[in-house]
């Protein structure tokens, strides 16, 4: 893997129609804060190392796990014996699994609050899987790495499978004993975002989402800003475009205005309107490419 500079995803995901790709490090050497293009999963299988992100440094051991986001710079220093595997996930394989485990409390906890929890200094609830877990991990790493080398029909829909039940492994082991960020009550950014994913067709006014929180309004806006990275409307926004596209795919038959619908928008035309300065495109646009060449394309 490249040592600096940012890591390109036409560099790993040659193949137009894979969104997840393993990579494997045997004896990871020390390498300088990078980003990536890409969502990345780090399974390490043995040995050990200091993982550094922004200012914030933490030891690494067999069975910890990290999941880094494409904002988010980190590198690897006093490494010994350490070996590891990255799962790559494209960015907008990332709203399917929100979709389908967003209501698991601890996928938001690893995959969205993570971030927030080191720049905060305080990574005191790092995820750690048991022996039993990291190899049961490992089996359906192993399964996903064939079905994409295979190449063969439907193989990238069955690696997308193994990451769905990594991912839900993952979101359940973190969700036993998530601490949210502090100065906000126990885990209730966590069980927010995965309330919005159950009420995105709804009105989500801001109000409405701090009094779920159980925050005042200035204390919900800088505490969710600093979790998401982005104020709660820009992120609501944000997820439910992300929710059309996928329905866009999954069923592009769909009208455009029942797919307003579905994911909050009143409007179709300000919905259709959004969606082209956003992702470059209409929504039928969307869809008529999804028509041509199919689901897996």
């Amino acid at each position: 893997m490249a040592r600096t500079g940012a890591l390109r995803r036409r560099d790993y995901f040659r193949d137009a129609r894979a969104r997840v790709v393993v990579h494997r490090e045997v004896r990871q050497v020390p390498i300088s804060q990078h980003r990536h293009e890409f969502y990345e999963i780090v399974l390490i299988v043995s040995g050990v190392g200091v993982h550094a992100t922004g200012g914030f440094r933490h030891r690494l051991e067999a069975g910890d796990v990290l999941v880094i986001d494409p904002r988010r710079a980190h590198g690897y220093e006093e490494t010994r014996g350490l070996n590891l595997v990255n799962v790559l996930v494209r960015d907008d394989l990332v709203p399917q699994l929100e979709r389908d485990l967003g209501r698991l409390p601890g996928f938001h906890a690893l995959f969205t609050l993570a971030a927030a929890r080191w720049r905060e200094g305080a990574y005191t609830s790092r995820l750690h899987l048991s022996r039993e877990d990291l190899e049961r991990a490992m089996e359906w790493v192993d399964r996903m790495e064939e079905e994409v080398q295979r190449g063969a029909e439907g193989g990238h829909l069955l690696a997308e499978a193994y990451l769905a039940l990594l991912a839900g492994l993952l979101a359940r082991r973190q969700g036993r004993g998530w601490r949210a960020p502090q100065g906000a009550p126990p885990s209730a950014l966590a069980r927010l975002f995965t309330w919005i994913e159950m009420h995105l067709a709804e009105d989500l006014p801001v109000p409405r989402l701090a009094a779920q929180a159980g925050m005042s309004l200035r204390t919900f806006h800088r505490k969710f800003s600093a979790a998401a990275g982005k104020s709660p409307t820009a992120y609501v926004l944000e997820r439910r475009l992300d929710r059309a596209a996928e329905w866009l795919r999954q069923e592009p038959e769909l009208a455009v205005s029942e797919v307003a619908l579905r994911c909050g928008f009143g409007d179709p035309n300000y919905f259709s309107r959004v969606f082209r300065e956003r992702r470059g495109c209409s929504p039928s646009e969307q869809a008529l490419k999804h028509r041509a060449g199919g689901k897996e394309g």
